[in-house]
This record gives structure tokens, sequence and C-alpha cells, in this order.
């Protein structure tokens, strides 16, 4: 689902949005979100894979995301059931420490392939590939960067794959 909170300074006009969930029960609502003309987009997602799915469709469409994610949100959790235990002041604190989209997916990513099998590493690098073929050459670059080392294999190797469509 999608609940958005928007920030207004003048009348009519949108700077921010907040979306939360997994955008499981909203079609067509990236379009809905891209097409408000806003400043920025914050993200809660649920915690597991539909949720990163969500966060990084927004992302992919609208560079300025940010994901909320706080310190303490289990496996499979939602954004209803953390704020369930969880206080105002709580809210606040995980706002301030937002994040920039692709770097947690990047983090959810290498979680994956610190505990993973060999066969689990080679899906999170197919994961890495799929993911960078679909940012700004600008992103894509800082995103291979950071997140090689999970892969791995080189930074370059990453990037000859991410050109090369027929390597996946």
């Amino acid at each position: 689902c999608l609940l958005s909170m928007c920030r207004r300074t003048n009348p009519g006009s949108i700077e921010s949005i907040f979306c939360f969930g997994s955008g499981s029960t909203m079609e067509g609502g990236i379009d809905i979100i891209t097409n408000l003309g806003i400043d920025d987009i914050y993200t809660f997602p649920d915690n597991d894979e539909p949720g990163i799915k969500y966060a990084f469709d927004i992302a992919n469409e609208y560079p300025h995301t940010y994901v909320i994610k706080p310190e303490d949100y289990k496996p499979r959790e939602d954004p209803a059931d953390w704020a369930g235990r969880s206080t105002f002041d709580d809210l606040q604190t995980i706002f301030r420490g937002r994040i920039p989209a692709f770097s947690w997916i990047g983090s959810k990513l290498a979680e994956e392939s610190v505990n993973g099998t060999l066969e689990e590493q080679s899906h999170v690098r197919e994961k890495v590939v799929q993911l960078a073929k679909k940012l700004s050459p600008i992103n894509r670059e800082v995103f291979l960067k950071s997140f090689a080392p999970i892969t791995g294999v080189s930074f370059e190797s990453l990037v000859e794959e991410v050109v090369n469509s027929t390597a996946i």
C-alpha cells in the first residue's frame, strides 16, 4: 500500500512525499508519484524483497529518493509493525538518518552476499548487474564502485558485464 504525507510551503505545490510499504496494492503508483513534480521522495518500505523492489522501482524513476530504515527493523517487518512499537521521537530519528535508496539496496545485497553460499553470492552479483543497468551512467558508476567488492569481481569487470547485456 502507499500512504503519502506531503509537505507544502505554497498552496498547490508539493515538495516531498512519503511512501510506505511494498507498493503491491497500488496500480500505477510510481507513475502517480513521479508525475507530481515533487522535490524528494522518502520511502519507508517493508523490510523484505517486495519492499526492496518497491524502493528500487521508485528510485529508478525518481533520482531524489531516500529510504527511511530503522536500526531495529526486523526481517519481513513493515512500517506499521515498527510504528506500533515505536515513538514519535523514534520516527524523527530515523527520518534524520535517511539514506539514498541505492545505498540501502546495495547494503541489503551486501548482507546477502556475506552470509550466503557461493550460489547465493552469484545471485547477488546478478542482482547488482541488473540494478546497475537501470541506473543513469553517473549513479551506475557510484553504485558499482561501492558494491563491486560484494560481487567477487572487479569494478571494471562489472562495468563490462553491465554494458554487455549478453553477459547476464
